[in-house]
C-alpha cells in the first residue's frame, strides 16, 4: 500500500491544526458540566450521533458517499482499528475527565503522540532521532513534575483520581491506534468519508448502552452545552483529518501540543467568571513548569525527524500497513 503524502499546503494544515487544538481545549470543560446531567455512555453516544448525520448529510449532497463493497480486507481492518480506537478514545477520556479534572486530563492525553511514535517504532521498524529521544526524555520529565503533587493519590489505586489517570492512559492507547489507521485510510478515500465510516460504527455500538430519553432532563443552559460537545466533535475531528491532508502528521501533532496551555487557561477564565458552577484546582508552581516541559517536549518528539531501517524482509504487519511518520 502507498504511503499518504500530504499536499504540501502547509499554511491550511497549520491553520486546521490550530482549530483542532482550540476546540480539543475547550472540549473538556464543556464535557465536565454536561456530565452532571446525564451519562457518559450517553453523551459520547449523541456526539458521534449528531457527527454521523451531519457528514452524511453533507456527502448526500454532493453525491460521494463512500462505498464499502469491493475493498479488501486490508481496508476492513483499518477501518475497524480506527473506528474501535476513536471509540474507545472517547469513552476513556470522557469517564477520567470525570473522575480527574480538565488540565489533568490535557496534560495526559500528550502520551497519545509519543505512543504514536512508538507504534511507528515497534509495528512499522521506524527509528527514533536524537531530537526524538531528546523530546520525549522531556516529556517525561514534565509529566513527573505535573503530577508531583498528585504521587500519593495515584499511588492508592483504589482512589478516584488513579482510576482517572488510568482511563486517560488508556484513552491515549485508543487515539494512537485510531491516528495511525486513520492516516494511511487517507490514501484510499477522502477524510468525510472515512470520518463517516468511523463515526456512524460508533454511533451504532453505542446505542446499546446509551439512554436517549435522558437527553429530555437537560435544561436549556445543559441542552447548549451538549450540542456544543457535538459541533466541537464535528470542528475539531473534521479538521484535524483536513489537517493530515495537508501537513505531516508530525506537524500537526507539534501544533496539537498547545492544547493544554489552551485548557489551562479556559478553565482559569471561565472558574473567574463563575466562580461557584466552575470548580478550579490551582496547581503548584512545578506543576504549570512541567507541563510547559510537556508541551516542549511533546514539540520536539513530533519534530524530529525518524530514521527509516534499511529495506529488508519486514515483518507480516508491514506488508499491510505503512507508518503515516
Amino acid at each position: 500500500m502507498a504511503l499518504h503524502k500530504p499536499t504540501g499546503r502547509w499554511q491550511l494544515g497549520f491553520s486546521l491544526s490550530l482549530v483542532t487544538a482550540f476546540f480539543w481545549g475547550v472540549l473538556p470543560l464543556a464535557i465536565q458540566q454536561v456530565l452532571t446531567t446525564i451519562d457518559a455512555m450517553t453523551l459520547i453516544w449523541f456526539r458521534f450521533l449528531v457527527a454521523a448525520l451531519f457528514v452524511t448529510a453533507l456527502m448526500w449532497q454532493k453525491k460521494r458517499l463512500p462505498k464499502l463493497r469491493g475493498r479488501g480486507i486490508r481496508s476492513y481492518a483499518l477501518i475497524t482499528v480506527a473506528t474501535i480506537g476513536l471509540l474507545l478514545n472517547y469513552i476513556f477520556f470522557t469517564l477520567g475527565l470525570h473522575w480527574t479534572t480538565p488540565e489533568t486530563a490535557q496534560v495526559l492525553i500528550q502520551l497519545s503522540p509519543l505512543m504514536f511514535l512508538g507504534g511507528s517504532v515497534l509495528i512499522f521498524g521506524e527509528r527514533l532521532s536524537l531530537m526524538q529521544v531528546v523530546g520525549m526524555v522531556i516529556t517525561l520529565a514534565g509529566f513527573t513534575l505535573f503530577f508531583q503533587h498528585k504521587f500519593a493519590d495515584m499511588l492508592q489505586f483504589s482512589s478516584r483520581y488513579a482510576g482517572g489517570v488510568g482511563m486517560l492512559l488508556l484513552a491515549g492507547i485508543g487515539w494512537a491506534a485510531y491516528a495511525l489507521a486513520q492516516k494511511q485510510l487517507l490514501t484510499e478515500m477522502p477524510s468525510p468519508a472515512v470520518m463517516l465510516l468511523i463515526y456512524s460504527g460508533s454511533a451504532a455500538l453505542m446505542s446499546f448502552s446509551a439512554h436517549p430519553a435522558a437527553i429530555g432532563t437537560l435544561t436549556g443552559v445543559g441542552i447548549a452545552l451538549l450540542i456544543l460537545t457535538a459541533v466541537n466533535t464535528i470542528v475539531a475531528d473534521g479538521a484535524f483529518a483536513e489537517a493530515l491532508q495537508h501537513w505531516e502528521a508530525s506537524r500537526v501533532s507539534a501544533v496539537l501540543s498547545i492544547t493544554p496551555i489552551i485548557t489551562i487557561i479556559t478553565v482559569a477564565g471561565a472558574h473567574s467568571i463563575w466562580p461557584t458552577d466552575i470548580p478550579y484546582e490551582p496547581f503548584p508552581q512545578l506543576s504549570y513548569v512541567g507541563a510547559a516541559l510537556v508541551v516542549g517536549g511533546s514539540m520536539l518528539t513530533s519534530l524530529g525527524k525518524g530514521r527509516r531501517t534499511p529495506t529488508v524482509e519486514k515483518p507480516i504487519l508491514n506488508k499491510h500497513l505503512v507508518s503515516s511518520k
